[in-house]
């Protein structure tokens, strides 16, 4: 309803505005709840993923139109490659990391992906401040503090963590740069077998096992900085 008053060519300013932050807050609302969902199925060792090969290009758009609707610019220079992922956890990745630094990073923000070596890297990027250094180790542990500033998006405590967990459940790596003022967050996915043929995608038996027991241990872990 809201996505409709903010269309309505009769709307004025004002009530586009009002309608921006609904949208924006419903959005905000469904991240934590997903969230929370995840993490209750990753805790129980019950996530399963379902692998298949995925574009990136055509990703880019299911992920980032609907958050530029909401308001803000999202660049985007994506190079299209076919990935092995889970392609609705691979949105809640993206989702997620876009939003934390929409909230706490820089005005300016990139999505970027490009084939590396035997994987794609998706780099999610904005010319913030970063997180202070005493907390970049820990910054994917479930709960990390800083006094009383919880540093993960979503206000839960828990976004990053669950980033963390679905990227390796999925076979794939997570980490955090800062590069000439500006905030990296980069994740590593594989690539599909048609691309790399060391990478079977259809044999997820024995590492959907694996994968959902390692990410709940994962989760399991807790930081808080004083």
């Amino acid at each position: 309803m809201a996505q409709v008053i903010e269309d309505h060519p009769e709307a004025t300013p004002g009530v586009k505005e009002l309608a921006v932050t609904i949208v924006n807050e419903a959005e905000d609302l469904h991240r934590m709840v997903e969230d929370l969902l995840t993490k209750s199925q990753l805790d129980a060792d019950a996530l399963k993923y379902v692998i298949e090969d995925v574009s990136t290009s055509a990703e880019v758009g299911e992920v980032v139109a609907p958050m530029i609707r909401s308001g803000g610019v999202i660049e985007t220079d994506v190079e299209d490659a076919t990935v092995a992922v889970d392609r609705m956890r691979q949105r809640q990745v993206l989702r997620n990391l876009i939003s934390n630094a929409r909230k706490y990073g820089g005005p300016e923000l990139r999505l970027s992906g490009s084939v590396m070596g035997d994987g794609y890297r998706w780099v999610l990027a904005d010319n913030g401040k970063g997180v202070p250094a005493e907390i970049e180790e820990r910054l994917f542990q479930r709960f990390v503090h800083r006094g009383s500033l919880v540093t993960a998006p979503g206000g839960v405590g828990i976004g990053l963590s669950i980033v963390r967990a679905l990227v390796e459940g999925m076979g794939g790596t997570i980490g955090y740069a800062r590069s000439n003022g500006w905030t990296q967050f980069q994740v590593t996915v594989p690539l599909a077998d048609t691309q790399h043929p060391h990478h079977n995608p259809t044999d997820t038996t024995q590492t959907e096992g694996r994968a959902t027991s390692h990410a709940a241990s994962i989760l399991g872990q807790g930081a808080h900085v004083p």
